[in-house]
């Protein structure tokens, strides 16, 4: 199977949520292994920089809207919205 280029994919929630509060646009969410779901991003040049920034360098967030991002997905998470 062909990766495509056009998305980003990641099952790392904090990760998610940290894409979603940056701006990326969730297009998907794959919950096809009940154990792991994967969410789908529409990739941008500025995503590698926010995945190191997320994994390597501790940015700094507004903690409400990172709670309020989070709190979101987990509302996909458990309903049918993809």
């Amino acid at each position: 199977m062909k990766k495509d280029d056009r998305y980003y994919k990641t099952s790392d929630f904090p990760l998610a949520c940290y894409l979603s509060y940056s701006g990326l646009e969730l297009v998907g969410l794959d919950k096809t292994d009940p154990k792991r779901a994967i969410f789908s991003f529409r990739d941008t040049p500025e995503r590698e920089l926010l995945v190191g920034d997320f994994l390597f360098r501790n940015p700094s967030v507004d903690v409400k809207k990172f709670l309020y991002t989070q709190k979101l997905l987990r509302t996909q998470l458990h309903n049918n919205y993809f």
